[in-house]
């Protein structure tokens, strides 16, 4: 499953992964995206925490691919990953070489608490009346 929500007044575009992660919430992230970061100023923020997820579907890669583009081509100016386990990752330092301008800003951190600390922002941040998406796989 992925939560995905954004908060224009703070400038973020929060996505917390949870569980098995499988294509199809990816080509559904894909979809709900553009309406997600129309809100956004142009040098917004994504914030990544991948703390919940259990797997991610290696076909997943190339889907994540394109949402690091329209992220990309929306004016993201920094993207901070939470990321606990290495073994979670499935390449997203290789992938945003190849899908991020070098004016982007990547970040890692071992816990959301040391993110929202890097970004001076409080858990209310993350969610709070704003536009939020649940995805899970269509039955």
């Amino acid at each position: 499953m992925i939560e995905i929500s954004s908060n224009s007044e703070k400038g973020l575009l929060y996505a917390n992964f949870k569980g098995l992660v499988e294509p199809e919430h990816i080509h559904r992230l894909n979809q709900v995206l553009p309406d997600l970061l129309r809100p956004l100023p142009q040098d917004f923020t994504v914030l990544c925490d991948l703390s919940g997820m259990e797997v991610m579907d290696f076909a997943c890669s190339s889907l994540v691919a394109e949402v690091m583009q329209k992220i990309a081509l929306a004016g993201v100016a920094r993207v901070i990953r939470v990321i606990p386990d290495p073994r979670k990752d499935i390449g997203f330092g290789i992938l945003s070489i190849f899908h991020y301008p070098s004016r982007i800003i990547v970040n890692h951190f071992n816990c959301l608490e040391e993110a929202l600390e890097y970004l001076e922002l409080n858990p209310r941040d993350l969610a709070a009346g704003k536009q939020t998406h649940i995805l899970e796989p269509l039955s």
